[in-house]
């Protein structure tokens, strides 16, 4: 008997190896599955202005990193004596305004380069709500009262018109994978948290639609929520979905754009990745030694075999122990 309707993705026109440079920009599932691709010997970036949840958030994200933007004193509020700015996550804040324009220009130039050597880009819709302010939606609120936003719902022809000019703008010539994150926003409750995934879900699949030879779409949300499908795949506040999930779902997402030799490549260097992860109860020992001089070998003739995998830190770790 089968108690549960495992999902199998359509496999895309187009698949991903070692070659390809990955960018994800999206919701907090995108560093969930990037850190575990990257321990697969992918060369990748991550969310170069910190987690987004909303489309018009992530679109305005990549035409910042295609236009490589600076931004400059105007752009930056102050809360207390925190300054920041409502296109990046809190880490980028500080007391000194200085500081925080630093950071900021520095991830928009690595993630310009990042999405410049690009060939797979990969977007994850969180959430179809927005806050705006003075008529722009913002990335992050960071923590300014309610009363200087005005919350709403995009619409499905919103949301698809801010993709559009992507595909022959900041995503021209690259593979797109688009998804809808299966984190779970009820601060408006279940039935508005339903409208909200509906909306994503069926904009992305306008979007892929009109761009079916480069776009195609990953289940991830349905992975979640309509395979695995029990609570025990939820941490304790039942929002975000477990280790163990984004595990099920990263296994699902290399079966569906791994060739063959790219799972069977990711998977040796993954074993790497966890020798180098591993802590002995006596790293002084000879025995340990030996472990390090046999793993950096390895580690050393894999990374020659294929060059444009990346195991730079588990070779260094390997041979500072050798």
């Amino acid at each position: 008997m089968n108690f549960r309707t495992e999902i199998t993705p359509r496999r895309p026109d187009f698949s991903i190896s070692h070659e390809d440079r990955l960018l994800f920009v999206g919701s907090c599932f995108s560093d969930a599955v990037s850190v575990r691709l990257r321990r697969q010997g992918f060369r990748l970036a991550a969310n170069p202005f910190g987690v987004l949840y909303n489309p018009a958030s992530v679109c305005e994200n990549l035409e910042t990193l295609a236009a490589e933007r600076v931004f400059v004193a105007d752009d930056l509020e102050r809360r207390g004596d925190i300054w920041f700015s409502h296109a990046f996550h809190g880490s980028f804040a500080d007391s000194d305004p200085e500081r925080a324009l630093e950071r900021m220009n520095g991830a928009v130039r690595r993630g310009a380069l990042a999405l410049r050597e690009a060939t797979c880009v990969a977007l994850t819709f969180g959430s179809a709500r927005v806050y705006e302010r003075d008529g722009r939606t913002v990335a992050n609120c960071h923590k300014m009262p309610a009363s200087l936003f005005t919350r709403r719902m995009l619409s499905v022809g919103e949301i698809v018109a801010l993709c559009e000019p992507l595909f022959d703008g900041a995503l021209r010539g690259k593979k797109i994978i688009m998804t809808v994150s299966p984190v779970r926003y009820l601060q408006e409750g279940a039935e508005d948290a339903s409208l909200d995934k509906a909306t994503l879900r069926v904009a992305v699949a306008e979007v892929v639609r009109r761009h079916p030879e480069v776009a195609c779409y990953f289940p991830s949300l349905e992975l979640v929520q309509d395979d695995l499908r029990d609570y025990r795949f939820y941490r304790e506040d039942m929002i975000h979905p477990t280790e163990q999930a984004a595990d099920y779902v990263c296994e699902k997402f290399a079966g569906t754009f791994f060739t063959p030799q790219t799972l069977e490549l990711a998977d040796r260097i993954a074993a790497i990745y966890r020798a180098a992860e591993h802590r002995p109860l006596h790293p002084e020992s000879e025995a340990f030694r030996r472990f390090c001089q046999n793993l950096h070998k390895e580690a050393v003739d894999l990374q020659r075999s294929c060059p444009s995998a990346d195991l730079e830190d588990p070779i260094a770790f390997f041979a500072r122990n050798s």
